[in-house]
């Protein structure tokens, strides 16, 4: 786990506006979450999972509180072929995850490639197209750690 002090959140978005975060951290592990948290009631500060950062506009004036990144473990993404289920934490790249499935060949979710967000924003979003449907007609099982912060299973 990574922790920054006065953290300038421009860069964390895409239209790069933003002010400072009191505290930004990145958490790689189910652990390092528990610890951000228990840091903020600590402190009594609000704290905030952000994504990519894709569907947010940060407000100019400082954030006197955490922005949480997630990165490691909650990027992971594995596949039971034999079952046609994915995996996905919810720091994971909507894009690369649409492109896996893909690759092997289930079409049906390759939209997913079109969409700049996370896993985790998506299921808190629930994202998707009026085609393809919605990020919730998808997910066969979701493993919340937090309300932000999820593993999802989907069947393909």
């Amino acid at each position: 786990m990574r922790i920054y002090k006065n953290f300038s959140l421009k860069r964390l978005n895409r239209i790069k506006i933003g002010g400072r975060a009191l505290y930004y951290i990145i958490a790689s592990t189910i652990s390092d979450i528990k610890t951000a948290i228990q840091f903020s009631r600590e402190r009594q500060l609000p704290y905030y999972v952000l994504g990519n950062g894709s569907n947010v506009l940060i407000s100019d004036e400082d954030f006197e509180g955490i922005v949480i990144k997630l990165n490691d473990d909650f990027k992971k993404i594995s596949f039971q072929e034999n079952k046609y289920f994915v995996t996905a934490g919810a720091g994971t790249s909507l894009m690369k995850l649409g492109l896996e499935i893909a690759k092997r060949n289930h079409l049906g979710y390759a939209y997913m490639a079109l969409i700049p967000g996370t896993v985790g924003g998506a299921v808190v979003m629930n994202a998707g197209t009026s085609k393809e449907g919605e990020i919730k007609d998808q997910i066969s099982n979701l493993e919340p750690h937090n309300w932000d912060i999820a593993t999802a299973t989907v069947c393909f």
